[in-house]
């Protein structure tokens, strides 16, 4: 029993390495039918942030569903997802 305890404890420290690892890569989405890249964990709000969009002037569809704009701060992006952002403007 003992002889394979090292070795799992290997394997677990190589597993938690990868995971580091697949967390540092960058992100690549599709805005607005544009490939960008983002940085892991980024929130849809973030994005806006970035793009200098108003989150109240603006719906957003995240992979063919709609956000509400309560969840913009709690919804991460993820490699290969499909956002589509409209934004209103007003006039006559």
């Amino acid at each position: 029993r003992l002889r394979f305890g090292p070795l799992r404890i290997i394997i677990l420290l190589i597993i938690n390495f990868i995971r580091h690892l697949d967390n540092s890569i960058m992100a690549k989405i599709q805005l607005n039918g544009k490939k960008i890249i983002i940085k892991p964990k980024t929130t849809i709000y973030e994005l806006l942030k970035r793009f200098k969009l108003n989150n109240k002037k603006v719906a957003i569809e995240h992979n063919k569903i709609i956000v509400p704009r309560a969840n913009y701060k709690k919804k991460y992006l993820r490699n290969n997802d499909k956002l589509e952002v409209v934004h209103f403007i007003g006039g006559g």
